[in-house]
């Protein structure tokens, strides 16, 4: 006799349906509830200089970059318009041309980034002094075009226009007081741009970016390696090419960093002799030492941007004694011995390097 196995069905259990159904329910949520994924977005383009953005955001589409990098384009053609020498009716030209000691109102930014800059004058005894654009143009590092090699004549006469004191900027208003004296904000202006950059993303609720414009950079939080940002700080070498040499690497959080060096813009003069765009203004000459470069790490960038080049025209010795005691500025020096480069630091910016690596 052939037997049939014949497989029963289980009877129903609503308890067991139930809980398995509950538990799906709840995968599904929290699928479908869970944050999207960070997503490393860049941003590039040029305004007087190149300029790098990186941001780590979930919550961003395309469209919402695109429409940032119009706001940044905006904002830096605004902040050209303002201080550029080399636009004829910005802010800093029609000032310059001016022949009136009496107040002249212009921009909230202009009369702030002038205040900025003629405080850094007097904190570092005019190291850093906006008041150079006479002698930058006596040199042809200036708007008015590459020249021959200044007059001791010529030099004295900028030189006399030169001073702290002899522009005044408060309440949104800037003053001369010599009609002849003119401003240049180069040596500042770029990292107050990496500012204004980085205070529009932070204001969009973006923690993790990294702005670069020209070599000066400010980064918060942390990049794409779930790590702080790191900066190549190059080798001063003559010509190079950001990044083909990298002396350094420095991580930033928080900070805005900035180089000074006379090895990308210099001129050769008549008799071959390299001159530097770098001018100090005690002698109205280029500023000349063993030192190649300096890198400054300070609390926003336009501070590293004025102190890099104000540490650079004091030297290696001299900028060390102003550093010292100042808990919040950092700073590397790297010169050139004869046989090749060498590395020193102010107290404190060791912490910040980082060996190289991936």
């Amino acid at each position: 006799i052939a037997m049939t196995n014949v497989i029963q069905p289980r009877p129903f259990n609503l308890r067991k349906t139930l809980t398995v159904l509950a538990v799906l329910a709840v995968a599904f949520y929290f699928y479908y509830q869970r944050p999207p994924p960070i997503q490393l977005w860049k941003i590039s383009g040029a305004a007087w200089s190149p300029y790098s953005i990186k941001l780590l955001e979930r919550d961003f589409q395309t469209a919402d970059v695109q429409d940032l990098k119009k706001e940044i384009d905006a904002l830096l053609g605004a902040i050209n318009q303002q201080v550029s020498t080399y636009v004829p009716d910005s802010e800093i030209s029609q000032f310059n041309r001016a022949r009136q000691t009496e107040p002249m109102i212009f921009s909230p930014r202009f009369a702030a980034m002038t205040a900025e800059a003629l405080r850094y004058c007097r904190e570092t005894g005019g190291a850093f002094n906006p008041t150079l654009d006479p002698l930058i143009n006596a040199w042809g590092f200036g708007h008015q075009g590459p020249r021959k090699t200044p007059s001791d004549e010529e030099i004295q006469a900028a030189l006399a226009l030169a001073g702290c004191d002899l522009v005044e900027a408060r309440d949104g208003s800037v003053m001369k007081r010599n009609p002849d004296v003119q401003l240049n904000l180069n040596a500042i202006a770029e990292g107050w741009a990496v500012d204004e950059v980085a205070a529009l993303l932070a204001g969009k609720g973006v923690t993790n970016y990294f702005v670069e414009i020209g070599g000066e950079v400010y980064a918060r939080g942390h990049s794409e390696r779930m790590r702080p940002w790191r900066v190549g700080v190059d080798r001063p070498v003559d010509g190079a090419m950001p990044g083909e040499h990298v002396d350094l690497i420095v991580e930033v959080d928080g900070r805005g960093l900035a180089t000074s060096g006379h090895y990308r813009n210099f001129v050769t003069d008549e008799t071959g002799r390299k001159i530097a765009h770098l001018l100090d203004p005690r002698t109205g000459q280029p500023a000349t030492s063993s030192l190649a470069s300096v890198t400054v790490l300070a609390p926003t960038c336009a501070e590293a941007d004025a102190l890099a080049t104000a540490l650079f025209v004091m030297g290696v010795d001299d900028g060390r004694a102003w550093l010292h005691g100042r808990t919040n500025v950092f700073a590397a020096f790297i010169k050139h011995d004869g046989t090749g480069f060498r590395s020193s630091f102010s107290e404190g910016f060791e912490s910040f390097v980082v060996p190289p690596g991936p």
